[in-house]
């Protein structure tokens, strides 16, 4: 087996030597090229042709959003976004380097300090590993429309009574991020069906990832906070740490817990709890993701006579996560992200 080929593009030596030392710390990876500008790097990319690109996101000349959209206009390749940047005041750079084809984000913090972080640091290798192994293609570079919104998220203290609407739960790893912008940017203002996602995501990270669908979507976008009162047409973005419920009073609750399939919140707890409480009334969707998380879940509520869908496999960056729940006859329809939200529509409102 051929080691998997990276591109560093870094400004800094010291953390660029950093990145290389973990990556080739595994016998698998070999840093081919270290860029320390996006123009640097595009050309780069097109002489060493590596299977994967670590990207900063501040750099000189060519900062790594543009350097991105370069790369995956021309030359497409697997990108790690790889940034301290994303918790200061690089989140918005972020989700839009992820909408120009960037395939994951990492933070760097685990191993810029004295101790490193024995943890991230296999996250890391394994991360670049997985992302080597997915086939990209030329990236359309669509503008997404901004929305303003007016609906506020609120409490409503009323008589607890069983909640009678239906509700969409959602889960996604890897890819998922555009994915799921592609559908809730074709729900109409109108919606009326709350959804609650779980999407893997870097700790910390959750808030940003929330901000930038409620900008780029015409219905109301927020973190789930416990205790609150889902209502119709909103969406829900799980915390990382916690596992997301709903109660059958129409409430969200968060809980700890250890990691289901590798992760907290965790597709499968959500899904399983929404199956428990609303049957034939949920809808869940498994989108783009490693690993197997929320295909049990998925099943419960195909089994109890809810509906359930997959994106389809060329449209996702990984078909991991809906190609388990097709296996487990979990699925109602496989559909690409347009096809998801025209069918949710019409779901919605039988």
């Amino acid at each position: 087996m051929s080691k998997v080929r990276v591109l560093i593009v870094e400004d800094s030596p010291l953390t660029a030597t950093l990145i290389q030392s973990i990556l080739e710390n595994d016998a698998d990876i070999e840093v081919v090229g270290i860029a320390t500008d996006g123009e640097q790097a595009i050309e780069m990319v097109k002489k060493l042709k590596p299977n994967v690109i670590t990207m900063d996101v501040l750099l000189p000349t060519l900062d790594g959003i543009e350097t991105t959209k370069r790369i995956m206009g021309e030359i497409p390749t697997p990108i790690l976004i790889l940034s301290t940047a994303i918790f200061t005041f690089g989140q918005s750079k972020v989700f839009q380097a992820l909408a120009y084809g960037a395939l994951e984000v990492m933070e760097k913090t685990f191993f810029e300090g004295k101790n490193v972080d024995e943890q991230g640091v296999k996250k890391l290798q394994e991360t670049v590993k997985m992302l080597a192994r997915v086939k990209v293609i030329r990236h359309p570079l669509s503008v997404l429309e901004k929305m303003k919104k007016t609906q506020a998220v609120r409490y409503i203290n009323a008589k607890e009574t069983a909640s009678e609407e239906k509700i969409i739960g959602l889960a996604a790893s890897t890819g998922g991020t555009v994915a799921i912008l592609s559908i809730l940017k074709r729900l109409p203002k109108d919606f009326k069906v709350p959804i609650i996602i779980v999407q893997h995501i870097t700790i910390g990270f959750e808030r940003g990832f929330a901000d930038w669908l409620n900008t780029n979507c015409e219905i109301n976008v927020c973190m789930a906070e416990d205790g609150a009162r889902m209502l119709p047409g909103n969406v829900y973005v799980a915390y990382r740490g916690k596992h997301i419920e709903v109660t059958p009073y129409g409430r969200i609750k968060l809980v700890s817990g250890e990691p289901v399939e590798s992760s907290t919140p965790s597709g499968t707890v959500l899904l399983k709890s929404i199956a428990e409480n609303y049957g034939d009334r949920a809808c869940g969707i498994i989108l783009s993701g490693m690993g197997k998380d929320g295909a049990e879940g998925l099943k419960q509520i195909h089994n109890k006579g809810g509906y359930t869908l997959a994106q389809e496999e060329k449209e996702c960056v990984v078909f991991c996560m809906p190609k388990k729940a097709i296996e487990l006859g979990a699925v109602s329809e496989i559909a690409n992200t347009e096809e998801i939200a025209k069918k949710i529509c019409v779901w919605a409102n039988l």
